[in-house]
């Protein structure tokens, strides 16, 4: 039996709101059945917190004045994911799997009574436990009750966070996951709306200052063909008339 296929756009650095109209052209295509289903990996800059649409007032968890924003050179985006308040910059994967998630819990899922949505989310979490653990971060683990990967005995630190769309099955939005981020950004907000939980990053983790987002990127890419049973092509952004 032939492997599932899905295609991987590495953009390199781009600006947020770039990368989010590359990510809306995906979608269109995808659910047009135009393209494969597509994981779009990039570094934004400049650095950018995104507000998801949990958040009524949005702004609320931005702890920098305007000022502040201005002089540390920070972005905001007020987004149509799941989710709260986060960060993204240099240092940091962040990544946007552009999938029919629903088709893939049809086909994969052992477990039919679990929703696809909650499945599609678990997914993406065991990709990242996959890849953390690769590179020596052996006590990251899930919480029952908030998205994304920890790390530490009581899980007080976060290390990947999640925030997706669903749309008529198909996922966008994504992950972000901390490699060597300037973790001084995280002092503007309250992170994913946890003011009693901290944030940190696999160089943190493992006293490895020297580590690359380059580094991790290809460990990254075969968990995902692990986690899907699938093989991954790479493909070009450069056909993609992105404003």
């Amino acid at each position: 039996m032939a492997l599932r296929r899905f295609s991987v756009m590495n953009v390199g650095v781009l600006e947020y709101g770039r990368c989010l109209e590359l990510q809306k052209l995906l979608l269109e295509r995808r659910m047009l059945e135009q393209v494969n289903d597509t994981l779009v990996l990039v570094q934004h800059h400049p650095p950018v917190y995104t507000v998801g649409k949990r958040r009524a007032v949005g702004e609320s968890e931005i702890l920098w004045s305007s000022s502040e924003l201005q002089s540390h050179g920070v972005v905001v985006h007020r987004i149509d994911r799941g989710g709260e308040v986060t960060w993204h910059g240099l240092g940091q994967i962040t990544g946007y799997p552009i999938f029919h998630a629903k088709a893939l819990h049809s086909a994969l899922c052992t477990e039919p009574s679990t929703g696809f949505v909650p499945w599609w989310v678990g997914t993406l979490e065991k990709a990242l436990l996959r890849t953390l653990a690769h590179h020596g971060v052996m006590d990251a683990g899930i919480s029952s009750s908030f998205p994304g990967v920890w790390v530490g005995k009581r899980q007080d630190r976060k290390i990947a966070a999640i925030g997706l769309q669903i749309k008529r099955g198909f996922s966008m939005h994504g992950f972000a996951l901390n490699v060597c981020p300037d973790l001084s950004f995280y002092r503007g907000i309250i992170a994913c709306g946890l003011a009693t939980k901290g944030v940190t990053s696999m160089a943190a983790e493992l006293g490895k200052p020297a580590l690359t987002v380059d580094e991790v990127l290809p460990t990254l890419v075969r968990s995902f063909e692990l986690e899907l049973s699938a093989c991954s092509e790479q493909t070009s952004s450069a056909s993609w008339n992105v404003p």
